[in-house]
């Protein structure tokens, strides 16, 4: 594996792990919120 293939693997791994936290972040607001049906944040 070169360097700008490791790079790029760890680059995405980040991405990935940063949707993760962004996802979770979410539901804690709309749970803490109360948050219904049709008031989803992501709606």
């Amino acid at each position: 594996m070169t360097g700008s293939e490791r790079a790029k693997e760890i680059y995405l791994t980040g991405l990935r792990n940063q949707h993760g936290v962004e996802a979770q972040a979410i539901e804690t607001i709309e749970r803490e919120l109360g948050a219904r049906p049709g008031n989803r944040i992501s709606d």
